[in-house]
């Protein structure tokens, strides 16, 4: 622009393409009175990538097709989505297809001798028959491995009926099973890994459970004043691992402790821990309870681990929507350990039914700044630890 606020013509034409230079001068020059910047485009006032898609797919979209609703709708993670529309477009990287993209000259499945197509992948190799076999014990219908691919993922995506004894909706399984059986490939293909059949079915059902309780809107967190009934140690579900934590803080020197316990769905002590975090606030230490836990449950191998507190106002922060942007940097942490590749569940839990690890906490010297691992359950905790699996539940008011 010249400083008379105008355009400067002979600078436009010299830095674009004279037909963008001259888009460009028949826009009205930018003034401060006009307000905050922002994209505009003929369709629309403000562009926005919906529209944008819209307006590309206006002469193929149709919106009234199902085949959007079966895949998109699916309560399962984005990736198996994306997964399974690839899919259903028969745009998976199988040998045939990587064949006609020029990308290889076999399109032999690398377990046997057939050409490597979508269908053959997910459903007619033996070894993926192998799974469904595993998965479904022979009550699926004959037509279930006759349908052509389209047909057959279709139905199977739309079926919300609960498969016994398994008790999770059948869409949601099948589409467990289908990315299951593509990672189990992949595996074989790029790091010959070669997975049972059974533990990969075993491995989708329990993927497809959490799938489907994920979507369970939580309650609110109960209220420890307004709740007087019996309460106990409520184990995970199998083959959830659980991190019973604590925190407290000395009320005459203020030094705060942290410590957890992590438990198998029977109960069986895995390993206790715990350390002194030095000066610092309830909060603080509760979660650096649940900071130090996270990162030993990694080093261990967990793959699905339920954190239990006893400190609600913990488990409300790291279930909040706004926890990326905490201003708590130790909050800002737990968020990023809970990104890794695992699951991650907090529930909280009354103080009553978290008595072995508040003793576990208690014990721990004020000296001991060193994380300290317990590998086995110190003798004087073998009544709590058998009170939590056996009972009877603790009263209200009793720890």
């Amino acid at each position: 622009m010249t400083p008379s606020g105008s355009w400067d013509v002979a600078l436009l034409l010299s830095l674009f393409p004279t037909p963008v230079a001259h888009r460009i001068l028949s826009i009205r020059c930018p003034d401060t009175s006009d307000g905050v910047d922002f994209c505009y485009w003929r369709w629309h006032d403000r562009f926005t990538v919906r529209e944008a898609y819209l307006k590309c797919m206006e002469n193929s979209l149709d919106s009234s097709s199902t085949h959007w609703d079966a895949v998109w709708s699916l309560s399962v993670p984005q990736r198996v989505r994306v997964f399974l529309w690839l899919a259903l477009r028969q745009k998976l990287m199988t040998n045939l297809e990587r064949q006609r993209r020029n990308l290889c000259n076999n399109v032999s499945c690398s377990r046997c001798s057939f050409a490597e197509s979508t269908t053959h992948v997910l459903r007619d190799c033996a070894h993926a028959r192998q799974i469904w076999d595993a998965v479904c014990s022979g009550t699926v219908s004959s037509s279930f491995y006759t349908a052509d691919l389209h047909t057959w993922l279709l139905l199977n995506l739309r079926s919300r009926n609960i498969l016994a004894p398994l008790d999770v909706p059948w869409n949601i399984l099948f589409g467990s099973v289908c990315w299951h059986i593509w990672k189990c490939r992949n595996e074989y293909v790029f790091a010959g890994s070669n997975s049972h059949p059974d533990s990969v079915a075993l491995h989708s059902i329990i993927w497809a459970r959490h799938y489907y309780t994920a979507t369970v809107v939580p309650q609110r967190l109960p209220s420890p004043l307004h709740d007087a009934s019996p309460c106990q140690w409520s184990p995970p579900p199998s083959p959830w691992i659980c991190l019973n934590t604590d925190g407290g803080v000395c009320k005459s020197t203020n030094i705060a402790k942290a410590g957890g316990l992590f438990r198998d769905n029977c109960g069986t002590w895995i390993r206790g821990y715990g350390r002194c975090i030095g000066i610092a606030d309830p909060l603080t230490a509760e979660l650096w309870a649940i900071h130090d836990g996270l990162i030993l449950a990694w080093d261990l191998g967990f793959e699905m681990l339920q954190v239990q507190s006893d400190c609600a106002k913990a488990i409300s922060t790291l279930t909040a929507s706004t926890v990326r942007k905490d201003s708590h940097a130790l909050i800002r942490s737990i968020h990023s350990l809970c990104q890794r590749g695992w699951e991650v569940d907090f529930v909280w839990i009354p103080r009553e039914a978290n008595q072995v690890v508040d003793q576990l906490v208690k014990d721990l010297p004020q000296s001991q700044y060193e994380r300290v691992c317990i590998d086995g359950p110190p003798a004087y905790m073998s009544d709590l630890l058998s009170r939590d699996i056996h009972g009877p539940p603790y009263s209200r008011g009793s720890a």
